[in-house]
């Protein structure tokens, strides 16, 4: 994968030590309307923490050089690398409220 574009959407998890209290949760990224801008969803797969550990929303989407590429609202940040865990994935870090260490995502691109 060299890029993400409109259209394009990821599944995986995310874990950070507040954002999702440690625990792997479920990751949806959507990309579009656009290439800059996006939606993501964030859930309990277990559903044993309190409702408002889930979060839906936009995002930008932020293509720097490289392989790099960033998701980001005023809260939380995912600093991903294109093909990190293998082709058509996007894996990184994952920080929240300045937060910087200790969180951790992996998407991958589903087939159209």
């Amino acid at each position: 994968m060299e890029k993400v574009q409109a259209g394009d959407r990821f599944v995986g998890w995310v874990k950070h030590p507040v954002l999702t209290s440690r625990q792997k949760f479920n990751l949806v990224v959507e990309v579009g309307p656009g290439d800059d801008k996006g939606a993501w969803k964030i859930t309990d797969p277990n559903k044993r923490l309190q409702a408002g550990k889930s979060y839906e929303g936009p995002c930008k989407v932020i293509a720097e050089e490289g392989e790099s590429i960033i998701f980001r609202d005023e809260d939380t940040v995912l600093n991903g690398t294109l093909n990190g865990a293998g082709p058509g994935t996007i894996s990184g870090r994952a920080m929240q409220g300045g937060l910087k260490w200790g969180g951790f995502f992996e998407v991958a691109r589903e087939a159209d």
